[in-house]
């Protein structure tokens, strides 16, 4: 009896040692399964990855084309208006100055030099002039100028005078009127702005009939304005005496930008006669500012493609 206890212990000794064994290598077995697993997760997260990166190709979005660079629009440009010409001029005046400075001169010696011979052009040239002032607000209206001036020799070209008349358009055109548009053409040219354009480049003076210049203004102002031809009142006689004036006239303008810029005439005419007109205009522009000579900041005078030439102011 005491043997068959004795290997039942024994026996029960190594069935107790093989269920730790077999534990043992159940544990490690797992250890093994969950290390195969975590390596299984990392390829798969891998693979997934790639695929993801690699989008097929039918599912990717097509390339935007190019944009063609879009080309200007051919055609006539934009008229500007007489402000920002004058200001355009007076900017490239003052570039060419700065660039060499030099001591004004006095009226007559600054026409001298301005003229002097240069590459021949195509065209007449024009005598401009440009005055830049200094200490005077423009925001008030007082300050500000719109004038004519008869220049003492004339503008040296022919000058064309137009007419927009009802009953005074016989009599206007009797008197040397160059252009005459009648009240009964004012509506066709409302429709045709490039006619209306056209007809204000043609002329240099504009005049309207008293009665008439409510319609004018309405239906002709938005274009004429812009272009400095809006048409002033038309006197109800002696129209001769008028368009004489008018033809010897030159307009002083001063507006936003503290510079006035005018023509004295063309490269045709003799020194002393632009000179006189010269002398004439300054002394006009002068007496109508607050301060007078104290208001003029500097003074230029060129040919249409000359250099400018700075002048004594006096």
């Amino acid at each position: 009896m005491e043997k068959k206890k004795e290997k039942s212990a024994s026996e029960k000794l190594k069935e107790r040692s093989l269920q730790i064994a077999g534990s043992l290598e159940q544990k490690v077995e797992i250890q093994d399964v969950k290390a195969v697993e975590k390596s299984i997760e990392k390829e798969t997260l891998k693979k997934g990855v790639e695929t993801a990166s690699k989008v097929p190709e039918h599912l990717k979005k097509p390339k935007e084309a190019e944009k063609p660079e879009k080309k200007p629009q051919e055609g006539k440009p934009k008229v500007k208006s007489i402000e920002k010409i004058e200001k355009e001029i007076a900017k490239k005046i003052e570039k060419e100055v700065k660039k060499e400075p030099e001591t004004p001169l006095m009226f007559a010696e600054g026409i001298k030099q301005a003229k002097t011979p240069g590459k021949k052009r195509k065209f007449t040239q024009t005598w401009d002039l440009a005055i830049g002032l200094k200490g005077i607000n423009l925001k008030k209206p007082e300050n500000r100028l719109n004038l004519e001036f008869i220049l003492p020799a004339g503008r040296g070209k022919p000058i064309k005078v137009g007419v927009i008349a009802d009953t005074l358009a016989e009599e206007a055109k009797k008197q040397g009127a160059d252009m005459i548009i009648r009240k009964e053409e004012i509506q066709s040219l409302v429709k045709n702005k490039k006619k209306i354009k056209k007809l204000a480049n043609e002329v240099d003076w504009l005049y309207g009939e008293i009665s008439l210049m409510p319609i004018i203004g309405k239906q002709l102002g938005a274009v004429l304005g812009p272009r400095g031809k809006m048409p002033k009142p038309l006197p109800p006689k002696d129209f001769g005496a008028f368009f004489k004036r008018a033809r010897g006239s030159v307009r002083v303008l001063l507006k936003e930008s503290p510079v006035i810029h005018l023509s004295l005439g063309t490269e045709n005419m003799s020194d002393a006669d632009v000179l006189k007109n010269l002398e004439g205009v300054y002394g006009f522009v002068k007496d109508r500012l607050p301060k007078g000579v104290n208001n003029i900041r500097s003074m230029f005078i060129k040919l249409t493609m000359g250099k400018p030439v700075r002048l004594q102011v006096k």
